[in-house]
C-alpha cells in the first residue's frame, strides 16, 4: 500500500491518503486546491478540496473524507510520468511512455490527445502568461523540446 501524506503546516501532523499503486509524479494547483497523482498503471488520481480537507483534519475530524473528493481518470497504458495543471486548474496535462500529450478537462472529465510526439514524455510545463495559457512545453526522453499550442 502506498500513502500520500498531506500537510497544511510545518507543525501539524500530516493527513494520509491511501493509494493502491506506486506514485510516479504529482501536480498541484494552488488556485483550486487540487492535487493530481500519476500512478504506475496509467491512472491519474485527482484530489479536490485538499485545503478544506486539511482544515477539517486538523480540527479533529480524523478519518473522515467529507471534504476530500477523489476522481480517477484513466487513459494511459503505462505509468503516468509527468503531470501539470493549467494556471486556472481547468485542464490537467499528462504524458508518459505512449508519446502522447493528453489534455484532460478536469470538470467535464473529457480528454483530447496530441499523438506521435516521437518519444516518451518526461516533463510538461504550462505557460504562466495569460495570452499564452493554451501552450504546453514538452520534453521527451530523446531530448526534444516542443512548444505545443493546445487551443482548438
Amino acid at each position: 500500500m502506498f500513502r500520500l501524506l498531506l500537510s497544511g503546516g510545518e507543525s501539524k501532523k500530516p493527513a494520509q491518503v491511501d493509494i493502491g499503486q506506486e506514485i510516479l509524479c504529482l501536480a498541484v494547483n494552488n488556485a483550486t486546491g487540487t492535487v493530481a497523482v500519476g500512478l504506475q498503471y496509467g491512472e491519474i488520481l485527482v484530489l479536490h478540496n485538499v485545503g478544506e480537507y486539511l482544515r477539517s483534519f486538523h480540527n479533529g475530524n480524523t478519518g473522515k473524507d467529507s471534504f476530500l473528493t477523489k476522481t480517477t481518470m484513466h487513459w494511459h497504458a503505462h505509468g503516468v510520468l509527468t503531470l501539470t495543471f493549467s494556471d486556472d486548474g481547468k485542464y490537467l496535462y499528462s504524458g508518459g511512455e505512449e508519446s502522447v500529450l493528453v489534455a484532460w478537462n478536469v470538470t467535464r472529465l473529457s480528454k483530447n490527445f496530441l499523438p506521435r510526439l516521437g518519444a516518451p514524455l518526461c516533463h510538461l510545463v504550462t505557460s504562466r502568461d495569460v495570452a499564452k495559457a493554451a501552450k504546453v512545453l514538452t520534453t521527451t526522453l530523446d531530448n526534444s523540446v516542443r512548444l505545443v499550442n493546445t487551443a482548438k
